[in-house]
């Protein structure tokens, strides 16, 4: 079957299947046949590594060639590589290759002290009793996409219905997030907070309170968005307007690194400050659905002064 291809083809082909294998081998998923699903998934994880979106490619290119190699003539078969759901996976993961160095990379963390201060000039942006709404909401909103390492993009995806009360706090189910592109759903879980100015769960029984039957309904969004009165819309909040939030209350509060926060900025906080906090990683990265150790770290800062490094004298 591989007498057409050359030499290097043949190795390339097999390094990169090997690569796949591996990958299934220690989830516990079959290679051959591969289903859509896991294909997909080892797509997301690759995109959270460090490789090119060339060599992504060409890994998918294996799988479909090893899938013909073996599958090729046998009845009803269809190349699980070309699945309309690996096809969206595969373009997912290019666009985070793509943009990782400016959504990763260039965004400083949000410490606990300064997401304080943030809160503090919620009610110096949005004055006035008709803000109270949207006030209580933004406070939310920040509180748990700091607690609970989210992305911008699963954080105005959350649902009322996708939130639950548990005995410390909420639990709030993602039904698709950047890393499961099988939708497969993973918990993040919310505890209180001893300061209740910074307690997550206690500002989202606020914003609650605040809202009408239709827009606490099952389906209706978390956090919407408004209108310039302070009226809150049935849409969605915009990932790019929680970018835009924060680097408007950090400007107001005075910080000096307000132009290097954006949506990725609570995450990166999370994270650091977890670790700081002598969290083992494996808990951290629970929280945050990270699969890869390698994409974990690059959230981590504040390493650049060997402050962090490791010492036994």
């Amino acid at each position: 079957v591989t007498s057409g291809i050359n030499a290097n083809t043949q190795r390339m082909y097999r390094a990169h299947w090997a690569d796949f294998a591996s990958f299934c081998a220690l989830n516990r998923k079959t290679s051959l046949p591969a289903q859509p699903q896991t294909i997909a998934l080892y797509l997301a994880t690759l995109a959270e590594g460090e490789l090119k979106r060339a060599t992504i490619q060409a890994r998918l290119a294996a799988i479909a060639k090893v899938h013909d190699w073996r599958f090729a003539g046998t009845s009803a078969y269809a190349n699980p590589a070309r699945d309309p759901l690996v096809k969206l996976a595969l373009g997912a993961a290019i666009r985070q290759r793509v943009l990782a160095r400016e959504d990763v990379r260039q965004v400083d963390a949000l410490a606990p002290a300064d997401l304080a201060a943030l809160l503090d000039r919620l009610d110096v942006i949005y004055p006035g009793d008709g803000n109270a709404a949207r006030v209580a909401c933004y406070r939310a909103m920040l509180l748990i996409g700091f607690a609970g390492g989210f992305r911008r993009s699963e954080l105005v995806a959350v649902r009322h219905k996708d939130i639950r009360r548990t005995t410390h706090g909420l639990r709030i189910t993602l039904p698709f997030s950047k890393t499961d592109q099988a939708g497969l759903g993973m918990d993040k879980f919310i505890n209180r907070a001893a300061d209740l100015e910074l307690c997550p769960v206690r500002a989202f029984e606020t914003w609650r309170r605040h809202l009408g039957p239709p827009l606490c309904a099952p389906e209706a969004w978390a956090f919407p968005s408004f209108t310039r009165g302070g009226t809150p819309r049935k849409t969605h909040l915009s990932d790019k307007m929680v970018a835009l939030l924060l680097k408007t209350l950090a400007k107001s509060a005075g910080l000096a690194n307000w132009s290097d926060l954006g949506g990725h900025s609570l995450r990166a906080g999370f994270i650091t400050s977890a670790l700081r906090k002598g969290n083992a990683e494996w808990k951290v990265r629970r929280q945050t659905g990270h699969r890869s150790s390698q994409a974990f770290r690059r959230y981590i800062r504040g390493q650049e002064d060997g402050g962090d490094t490791a010492t036994v004298l």
